[in-house]
């Protein structure tokens, strides 16, 4: 399989190649709001009395995108957080799926246009 680049050359890869597509929103076009697709800005909702902010998660979003302060990302793996305390409980609901986390504790509340993953899994 040949590809076309810039300037009129070739670029000779294998049949198994997939190029890489910009992802789309559940129902196949991209979200007018820029903060929750990736690559965004991040959208702050709150900030805990500890200091730990609560915020959105972006489309798909799997690792944390918190700053320190020496501006570089935490990038820890976002988990599903059982047990919130009772700030965060006021602050989102007691039914709400919380994510946290792992390495800064930022809270993240699920991205309203991803489907819950509360469900059970069925083979």
């Amino acid at each position: 399989m040949l590809l076309q680049l810039a300037a009129g050359k070739t670029l000779r890869v294998a049949e198994s190649f997939f190029p890489l597509r910009i992802l789309k929103g559940v129902d196949g076009h991209k979200p007018e709001r820029g903060n929750y697709w990736p690559g965004g800005p991040d959208e702050s909702l709150a900030t805990l009395s500890n200091g730990i902010k609560v915020k959105r998660r972006m489309l798909r979003m799997r690792a944390c995108t918190e700053k320190d302060a020496k501006g570089k990302m935490c990038r820890g793996h976002l988990k599903r957080w059982f047990t919130p305390g009772e700030e965060v409980l006021r602050l989102v609901g007691s039914n709400a799926e919380i994510y946290r986390c792992e390495r800064c504790h930022t809270v993240y509340l699920p991205n309203p246009e991803e489907q819950p993953r509360t469900q059970t899994l069925a083979w």
